[in-house]
């Protein structure tokens, strides 16, 4: 708990720092790197539907920003 505490302080003050769309990447990541960091450094066992969360969260995440990208670099070729 203080971990989670510690992350959602600190993320709370650093957001003003970036834009939008990277404070919502980095917010959408967090049970992700949650997962990443308690079989890293607690050695937690990770279960299957875990995994596949976490993967799912991933996949989500690049699915929205490549196609972001794509639409911005055909708006911008278009014009």
């Amino acid at each position: 708990v203080p971990g989670s505490v510690i992350a959602i302080l600190l993320m709370n003050k650093y957001q003003g720092q970036t834009t939008p769309v990277k404070a919502c990447i980095i917010y959408s990541l967090e049970p992700v790197f949650t997962i990443f960091f308690g079989w890293l450094i607690l050695r937690e066992v990770l279960a299957l539907n875990e995994i596949f969360g976490a993967l799912i969260i991933l996949a989500g995440v690049i699915f929205t920003e490549t196609l972001n990208a794509l639409k911005l670099r055909h708006k911008t070729i278009s014009e």
